[in-house]
Formats: C-alpha cells, sequence, structure tokens
C-alpha cells in the first residue's frame, strides 16, 4: 500500500506539530543552537536564521517546519557529530590535563619524599647536637668545678708559701745585709719572721697537719712532670751533661739501648732519694731537737726515739720516691719489652736477663718495692720466658743437623758453634760479680739442655761406624764443648760430668789398641784375663814375642791417635796403652821366672838371662 505525497506531508507536519508542543525540549534545542553559535559550529546565517523564528503559535511553525523538514534533519545530525566530536575533544582535554595533574602529583611526592628525608636527617642533627650539647654543658660544669678547685688549692697554696716562704724582697734584704754594716729594722724584721717560719715548721711537722701532706703531694707531682720530661727528652733529644746523643738512636743495638736506659733510670732513682733525703733531712734534726728540749734522763728512750723517728723519715722519703717514679715505669716497660721481642740470639737474651739481675739487685737497695722494680723483675720473667723458647729451638737445631764428619774425625761444626756459645754466655755470667738466682737458673737450663743434645747428637752421628773411629769422633767433640766449659767455674759441674765420658772413652781406645796389639802376636787365646798365660804349651811363641819385644815397641804406631785433635788427651792414651804393655811384659817376665825356678828342664835360666829386665822395658817405653 503506496501513501501519497500529500500523505506524507501531512503525517510529517502533524509529527512536527507534535514536536513543537514540547515546550522543555524546545527551550532545550534553543540552548544548544545557542552554546554551538558561541563555539562557532555552525554558520551564523543558519543560527539567526533558526533564531529569529517565532514559536508563539503552533500552526505557523508546523507550516514553516513543513516547509524545510529536510534541513532540520539535516541540522540534528550535525548537531550531534559536532557534540560528540566536542565530547571527544572535551574528553581528550580533560586526559591531558590529568596526565599533567598525574605528573605534578608524582613530582610532588617525590619532595615531599625528599622534604621528609631532610627533615630526618635535621631531626638526627638535632638530637646529635642535643647530645654533644649536654656533654659540653656537662664537660663545661666539670670544667667549672675544676677551676673552682683549683683557684682553692692555688689560694691554699699562696697562703701556705706565704706563712712557710720568705718572698723575694726579703731574701734580697737578707743577702745585702750581709754586705753592709749596718743593720736595719727591716733586717731585723726578715729575721723574727724566720723564727715565726721555723716554729711554724715545728708545729707543722710535729701535728701531722694536712698542709705537710698536700705540700708533699704537690711535690711529688712536680718531680713526676719534671721525670716525665726527662725521660722523653733523654730518648728524643740531647740534653748538656747527659749522653752525647739521644739513646733513641741507639735502639738497634739492644744490649747497648736497655743500658742506658735502665742506668739512667738508677741514676734518675738516686736523685730523687737525694732530693727527698735533703728535705727531711731537716725534720729528723728538728724533731730531735724538739725532744732535747724536754729530754728526761732516760738517755736510751731518747736513743730509740731518734731511731724510729729516722725510720718514720726514711719511709716517707722512700715512698715519695717511688711516687715520682711511677710516671716512668709504664713507658720504660714498653720499651724494654720491644727489645726483648727484638732479641733473636740466645745469647742477647741471656745478656739481658744479667742486666735486670743487675739492675734490679742495685734498685733493690734503694727502694725496696715499687712499679720500676715490678716493671724490670716483669721484664725479667719475659727474657726468662724467652731464653726457654730459644733454647729449645737450639735443642732441635742439634737434633736435626746431619751425620757429616770430616775425614780426620775433627769435631763437627755444629758442636763448634755450640762450644762458642757456651763459651760467650758463660763469660757474661763470670763477668757479673752480684749474678742473682735467675741468671744461674738460667745457665743451668742452657747447660742441662744442651749437654743432653750433644749426647743424642753423638750417639746419633757415631751410629755404624767403627769403634776407633766412633770413640774419636765422640772425643773430639766432646773435648771441644770441654775446653771451652774448664775456663768457668759456674760450668764445673757439666764439666765434670764430661770428664767421666772422656775418661771412658780414653780407656776403651786403649784397650782396643792394646787388644790390636795382642792380635798381631796371636796372644789374646792364649792369656787370661789376669794377662797370664793359660799353659806354657806355646813356650817359643812367648820366648819370641818377649823377646823382639823392645823392638816391637820401637815400630809400634798409633796413627789412629793422630786423629785425637787434643795432644794431652793423645798422651795419655799412649801411655795407658805402653802401661797395659809394660804390664804385660812384667807379667810375663815373673810368671817365666817363677816357672824355670819350678821346673828347670823346660825354661832355662839362660834364656831368661837374655832377655831384658821390666824396669828396663819401662824405660823403653817411657822412651817412645
Amino acid at each position: 500500500m503506496s501513501l501519497s505525497p500529500e500523505n506524507d506531508r501531512d503525517a510529517v507536519r502533524l509529527r512536527v506539530h507534535k514536536l513543537l508542543q514540547s515546550r522543555p525540549e524546545i527551550e532545550s534545542a534553543k540552548s544548544l543552537l545557542n552554546t554551538i553559535i558561541k563555539e562557532g559550529l555552525i554558520a551564523e546565517s543558519v543560527s539567526n536564521n533558526i533564531s529569529k523564528k517565532h514559536f508563539s503559535s503552533c500552526d505557523h511553525d508546523a507550516s514553516y517546519f513543513s516547509t524545510s523538514a529536510d534541513p532540520l534533519v539535516e541540522l540534528r545530525t550535525t548537531l550531534r557529530a559536532t557534540l560528540e566530536k566536542k565530547q571527544l575533544e572535551c574528553a581528550k582535554s580533560v586526559l591531558s590535563q590529568l596526565k599533567i595533574s598525574l605528573h605534578e602529583i608524582r613530582t610532588l611526592s617525590a619532595s615531599v619524599d625528599n622534604l621528609h628525608s631532610q627533615c630526618t636527617a635535621m631531626k638526627s642533627y638535632l638530637t646529635e647536637t642535643k647530645k654533644s650539647t649536654g656533654d659540653a654543658l656537662v664537660e663545661a660544669n666539670r670544667l667549672r668545678y675544676e677551676k673552682e678547685s683549683v683557684e682553692h688549692e692555688l689560694t691554699q697554696l699562696r697562703e701556705f708559701l706565704h706563712r712557710y716562704q720568705l718572698s723575694e724582697e726579703e731574701i734580697q734584704i737578707l743577702r745585702s745585709e750581709e754586705k753592709t754594716v749596718e743593720v736595719s729594722d727591716d733586717f731585723f724584721r726578715v729575721m723574727e719572721r724566720v723564727q715565726q717560719m721555723k716554729e711554724g715548721c715545728k708545729d707543722l711537722i710535729a701535728s701531722e697537719n694536712p698542709n705537710l701532706s698536700y705540700c708533699k703531694e704537690t711535690i711529688a707531682s712536680a718531680r713526676q712532670s719534671m721525670l716525665t720530661e726527662r725521660f722523653f727528652e733523654m730518648h728524643t733529644c740531647r740534653k748538656s751533661g747527659e749522653f752525647l746523643r739521644p739513646i733513641g738512636m741507639q735502639a738497634q743495638e739492644i744490649i747497648r739501648y736497655c743500658g742506658n736506659l735502665l742506668a739512667w733510670t738508677h741514676q734518675a732513682l738516686v736523685t730523687e732519694e737525694d732530693f727527698f733525703n735533703s728535705i727531711f733531712e731537716e725534720d729528723i734534726n728538728i724533731q730531735a731537737a724538739m725532744r732535747s728540749e724536754d729530754s728526761t734522763n732516760d738517755k736510751c728512750n731518747y736513743e730509740l726515739a731518734n731511731v724510729e723517728n729516722e725510720r718514720n723519715v726514711q719511709t716517707k722519703s722512700v715512698n715519695l720516691v717511688e711516687r715520682a717514679l711511677d710516671v716512668i715505669a709504664r713507658p720504660l716497660h714498653t720499651l724494654v719489652e720491644q727489645c726483648i721481642s727484638a732479641s733473636h740470639s740466645i745469647l742477647t737474651t741471656f745478656k739481658l736477663i744479667h742486666l735486670f739481675s743487675h739492675y734490679q739487685e742495685k734498685m733493690t737497695h734503694l727502694i725496696s718495692d715499687g712499679t720500676i722494680v715490678s716493671a724490670i723483675s716483669t721484664c725479667q720473667s719475659q727474657a726468662f720466658s724467652l731464653l726457654e723458647s730459644q733454647t729449645q729451638s737450639w735443642v732441635a737445631v742439634i737434633g736435626s743437623s746431619g751425620r757429616e764428619y770430616s775425614p780426620n774425625l775433627a769435631a763437627t761444626p755444629i758442636i763448634v758453634d755450640t762450644s762458642h756459645t757456651l763459651a760467650n754466655i758463660l763469660k757474661v755470667l763470670e763477668a757479673s760479680p752480684n749474678a742473682n738466682e735467675e741468671c744461674h737458673k738460667a745457665i743451668t737450663l742452657i747447660l742441662d739442655a744442651i749437654s743432653a743434645a750433644v749426647k743424642k747428637y753423638s750417639a746419633r752421628l757415631v751410629d755404624e761406624m767403627t769403634p776407633i773411629d766412633a770413640l774419636i769422633l765422640q772425643l773430639n767433640n766432646f773435648q771441644c764443648l770441654q775446653v771451652q766449659l774448664k775456663c768457668f767455674n759456674a760450668a764445673s759441674k757439666w764439666n765434670t760430668l764430661l770428664d767421666e765420658d772422656v775418661d771412658t772413652w780414653k780407656t776403651k781406645l786403649s784397650v782396643i789398641a792394646f787388644n790390636a796389639y795382642l792380635d798381631r802376636w796371636e796372644l789374646r787365646s792364649l792369656l787370661s784375663e789376669e794377662m797370664r798365660p793359660k799353659s806354657c804349651e806355646h813356650y817359643d811363641l812367648f820366648s819370641r814375642f818377649m823377646r823382639d819385644f823392645p823392638s816391637n815397641l820401637i815400630l809400634l804406631s798409633f796413627s789412629h791417635l793422630s786423629r785425637i785433635a787434643q795432644p794431652e788427651t793423645r798422651e795419655e792414651i799412649r801411655s795407658l796403652i805402653a802401661q797395659q804393655l809394660e804390664n804385660l811384659y812384667t807379667t810375663l817376665y815373673n810368671h817365666l821366672s817363677a816357672t824355670a825356678q819350678h821346673d828347670e828342664g823346660s825354661i832355662t835360666l839362660e834364656f831368661l838371662r837374655d832377655l831384658r829386665a821390666p824396669q828396663e822395658i819401662k824405660t823403653i817405653i817411657q822412651s817412645i
């Protein structure tokens, strides 16, 4: 069914008429058009044309829209597209603004974090500042109290000095009056003040006033400061009247360096003792004078009181000397301890022990006990411990030495070095007239350990050697030690022990040589233990032996004895061999003589007359 154009026109007109009857929609459309005009989205002509329309009459409006239905549709389409485009642009604009805002928010967050960290650092800084300020305030309060205390002490010291010491002007008055004949009133005034000072000093000593203790403390502190300054000056820079150069420059020479340190300390101790004794010497005289004024007939009590007073004053002086020297005890101990650690030779360590022993005894005579004496005693103990360790190392070196010896069986190099080192150590001990128990203990430790080590070394060295070579090598090694030890009284005990071993080896060597001589004649099996013939069956052999005995003695050679180093030992062994040969000849001669007297058929007296007498053989043996 198709509609005619008239019907279509009527339908549109009715729809437009119905649409225009809705006033809110018209007002909304007008507002939308005004917005579009302001934004310039459509042509001004179209906008003016639409805005000039009068919507007061519905019929008029319907006729208008009926004539222009197509432009309105186009307008509505354009408006929708324009609105959507505008919404898109607004959304893009909002999105870009949101991105900018987000970036600014992030920047703001970073700034806030940075500000927070700075605030935290500032807070910690303020906390530390407050803490340090609190410490500074506490230190300031302490210094203020200390200042007040020092000022108070200074005031008391000035009052004390004003009471017990003359001023420079008063001293000048006394000195000037010595050169003039006239005596002024000022002189008597000063002398009167001197008398008052003497009375005050007597009262001070008698009453043990606290000012006296303060004076002692002040003097001891002053002497401590002076000793500290002198100690470091002595060690670092030379002063007139003392060492030619600073002691610190001798640090590479351990013994000399320690000796100079201890000598300076002993000198300082003597100086301080003289100083304090000179101060308290007047105390003894004053108190003795005070007792003499009130003396009684009891002289014994008077003398006992004087002795007791001297003892008390001496005790006070020693106490002050110890206090004055306490300040240098620690640096002295540190320097000496460094020297002990730097000692790599057992001889140097033993010299240090001897040095400590010497100065410890000298200082103990002055002060029985004190920090200085304790420091030296501690250093001596440390040196002794080091000596024990070095002795064990020395024993290990001897034990690990190789089995090497010269062809002439002379003393091995390790034994020669050991003997020289022992001799040097014993020289140090013998040079000290006041060697204490620690020094003798050290030398006993060394000699016991080395003697045992040398015996083990010699036993290992001669293993698998012939008996004669073994005895000769042992003799040479031990006599190399014995030659050095016999020069020192301190080593007499060990020298005696070596003598026993050496005598045993001499006897063994002579017996071996004597038996070798008998084996040459094949006589050992024919003789008993007493060197007597077991029977007379071998008369011809004995007679030939005794007949040729003088010539055999002359031709007898002891070539192996030439390898013995000590000439005295060689002669002793030759004498032992000759004595055994002489005894053998005498025994055989006497035995054959006795046999000839009882049995003249077997041995004739004429044969005995042809033999030399034992006395002649003895003379021949001595001349060889």
